[in-house]
Order: C-alpha cells, then structure tokens, then sequence
C-alpha cells in the first residue's frame, strides 16, 4: 500500500505530531508499504533527507499536494489542514483525519483563541472524512463520530532500566507557563519542609526557565532542584530511570500527554493533572491529582515519606499492570491498528466499524 501522511509540521521542527508522524511513517515501512510525508516548505539538508526509509514532500503550492495525493493510495492527515482536504476531493485519494488536538484547544486558564470562521470551516469539513482520535477526551469534543487510537511512545528507547532511583522527581517538557512547572516547584517547597532532602530535576528549556529558576531560588530549593536542559533520546531514558516519579503538571487540557508514557516506562509511577486526556495516559499506573499545589504537594509527599521508609510507594503499579498498560501504546500495536483503519477507509467500512 502507498501511504501518503500529511504532516504540516515535520522534522528539524521538534513536537509531539512531528514524533508521531516520524515514528508511524517508519512503522508503516517495517510492514512494507511505500510511505511519503507531505509538509510545509523547510529547510532539511539533502544528507539528512535520505536518512528516513520514506520520501520528504516540502511544498506550499496546491497542485503540488494534489500530484502526491494521486500517486498515493490512501492518505492521513494529521490534524484538520483544508488544503489536504481539498486535495483529496480533487485527486479521488480517500484520507483519514488523524485529530491530536480538539478543534479549539483550552488549557485550564484561558482559552487558545481560534479564529471562528476557521473553527467553523473544519468543523464542517470534517462531517466528510472518516476521523480517528489520539483519546477518548479529543473524541469527545468532536462533532462527528471517531475511533480512538491511543498515541504511542518509543519502546524501542524508553524502557526500565536502573531502579536504584538516586532522586525522586522528574519533569520533562516545554518551560512555558501551560505546563504548570511552578505548581510542581511549589509543591516542592512545601514536601521540603518535611523531607529536607528531597531532590527534583526539571528536563526541557523555553521561555518560563528564568522565573522558574528565580521561584525555586525564592522558595530555598536551589540545593534541591537541577534544570537539566533539553535531553533526548537514550541520554533521556537513562535520566528518567535515575528518578522514581514523572510529574506532569499541566494547566494544558493535553490531548493525550506521550511523555506520561516515557514515565510510566522508565520511572515507578507518574503523578498528573486531571485534565484532557492525562488521565488516559495514566491509566492505572500513577495518580491524578487536581490542579492546586496542595493537592500536589500531598502526593508528592507520599512518594518522597515512602522512598525513605524503604518501602513501595503507595500509588505505585505492579508490574504486571506496568507492562498491560504500555502493551497498548507500543509504536509497532498502534501502527497495526492504523493500518487496519486504513484498509476500512479503502474499503469503505471505516463507519460501520464505529457502529460494532
């Protein structure tokens, strides 16, 4: 089968769909199909353009899109983009909207202003296309039927390793106020108060870092906290393992949160918001928690009491459900179900399939 997947945003630019585009192309090359990525003009060097096993198409002019879409069989479209969908109509090739976000994203604080006639237009464009949803909170918000594919992390990378555990908390993300690190540093101070050396280490770089660094130093956990930087691939995984518990604190009604997975792979359990579609990421291997610092700064007191007392954490899943729930997100079982999705558009089953 010829794959086409429609990724307005790609490779050197670094993001969830990007990975998730990435990935799934290259799962769908392990099984044997011919896979093409179409995307936004950006400038990729020629060497590191053949280093993908699929064909890069960088273009913003229409009829260059409709070209690939008839060269290909099938087509997926990661996100709603109105010219890919256009490009279907016009080239015949059927395409499946793969929706990683809700049509108008909403963090806990405020709303992402989305401009209403564009909002307006793909909620109705989308009425004409089968839809898949990264979880069951983004198919929720939807107004047409979806079938849920959960997102997947890489298990060929983020997996158990060293459980020695020299530190208890770990964040990894975007430093940008969505991703509420400064409810987590909060917390932090308060559970210091009762286990003094408690130890955090905040992965990821952006615009928040300098007032993050400035609100540890504030609270008297400079001795306590390391920001580490941007780290990842193996270097990431081998970090992840040296802590017991990922905390996911975002005010960001997260679509799914792939890197509560990488916890769940690598740390014993992961703390998160109780927002979007954290809790599905979760699943039964860690513990949500609402947004205020002192409901965070209980579970994370528990995990750091329970460290020291030598004994397992009280939220922390065995590995039985461990290795149950990251069975469902490994990249080669999600690319399988894609594909099998897939073969439902070319067969014109894809609706049915919803009914069963």
């Amino acid at each position: 089968m010829k794959v086409l997947i429609v990724s307005r945003s790609f490779y050197p630019s670094i993001g969830g769909i990007e990975t998730i585009s990435m990935n799934l192309a290259g799962e769908f090359v392990k099984l044997g199909h011919e896979v093409s990525i179409l995307t936004d003009p950006r400038p990729i060097a020629e060497e590191k353009r053949n280093r993908f096993p699929f064909k890069i198409v960088s273009s913003k002019k229409f009829f260059d899109w409709v070209a690939e879409f008839r060269r290909m069989d099938v087509a997926i479209c990661m996100n709603v983009s109105a010219p890919a969908l256009f490009a279907s109509w016009i080239s015949g090739t059927k395409l499946l909207i793969v929706h990683q976000n809700t049509l108008n994203q909403r963090t806990a604080y405020k709303r992402v202003v989305v401009p209403f006639f564009s909002r307006l237009l793909k909620s109705r464009l989308i009425h004409f296309f089968p839809n898949v949803a990264c979880s069951k909170f983004v198919a929720s918000k939807l107004p047409v039927p979806a079938k849920v594919i959960p997102n997947f992390y890489d298990d060929s990378v983020f997996k158990s390793g060293n459980r020695s555990r020299s530190s208890d908390f770990v964040f990894c993300g975007r430093l940008n106020e969505a991703k509420g690190v400064d409810v987590a540093l909060s917390a932090l101070g308060q559970v210091a108060k009762t286990v003094p050396d408690v130890r955090m280490t905040i992965v990821g770089d952006g615009p928040e870092r300098g007032a993050l660094e400035e609100l540890a130093a504030s609270l008297s956990l400079t001795n306590n906290v390391k920001f580490e930087g941007f780290v990842s691939g193996e270097a990431l995984s081998t970090l992840l393992n040296d802590h017991s518990c990922m905390l996911v604190p975002s005010r960001w009604e997260e679509a799914f949160g792939i890197v509560a997975l990488e916890g769940i792979a690598c740390c014993d359990l992961v703390i998160a918001r109780d927002i979007g579609g954290l809790p599905e990421a979760v699943g039964s291997c860690g513990e949500i928690v609402d947004g205020r610092v002192e409901s965070w700064a209980k579970a994370m007191l528990q995990v750091a009491t329970d460290r020291r007392a030598g004994h397992a954490i009280r939220t922390q899943p065995t590995e039985e459900i461990r290795k149950c729930h990251l069975a469902k997100h490994g990249r080669t079982g999600v690319a399988l179900q894609y594909m099998e999705a897939l073969q439902e558009v070319l067969s014109g089953v894809f609706l049915k399939s919803l009914e069963r």
